[in-house]
């Protein structure tokens, strides 16, 4: 699949190269970049999400729990990328996993794995601050998750 943007004559033309072959073309929008923010979107997650589950298990296996993580997550079947409803749920979690994900930075640090990225997580984590516990959209919360003034707080304290 060739995920295309930009003025439609252009995409047009470019959609009209591949006519005829195994390569499918998407338009997405008459804005440039809109294919290119999507393949960034989708690639840091998908890419991101297999270093987590890489330092996860190194974690799990330098802690002699590896087989049981493997045991539980295998119980899981989707991906979260495809749950965006889960996201309001995860700003009103986001006080009590924010400090969870803490610890987990401290004993990936013991375990001489890397810990910074999980500390970035807590970080984002606490633009949600405000929600605790309470329902919100998920708009709103991806509007928190991007106000300036979260960002603005996490370089004072980083």
């Amino acid at each position: 699949m060739l995920y295309l943007s930009g003025p439609p004559r252009h995409v047009t033309l470019v959609a009209d190269l591949f006519e005829g072959t195994d390569v499918r073309t998407r338009p997405l929008g008459t804005e440039i970049g809109q294919a290119s923010a999507l393949k960034l979107a989708y690639s840091s997650y998908q890419k991101a999400s297999r270093v987590l589950a890489a330092v996860a298990y190194g974690l799990a296996d330098a802690n002699g729990v590896a087989d049981e993580l493997v045991q539980i997550a295998s119980k899981r079947s989707g991906s979260y990328l495809t749950e965006t409803d889960y996201i309001p749920k995860t700003a009103a979690r986001a006080w009590r996993w924010a400090p969870e994900l803490a610890d987990v930075a401290d004993l990936l640090a013991e375990s001489g794995l890397p810990d910074d990225f999980m500390r970035q997580i807590a970080a984002a984590l606490h633009r949600w601050d405000e929600v605790h516990d309470r329902s919100v959209t998920v708009s709103r919360a991806l509007e928190l998750l991007s106000s300036a003034e979260a960002r603005h707080t996490d370089s004072r304290t980083s």
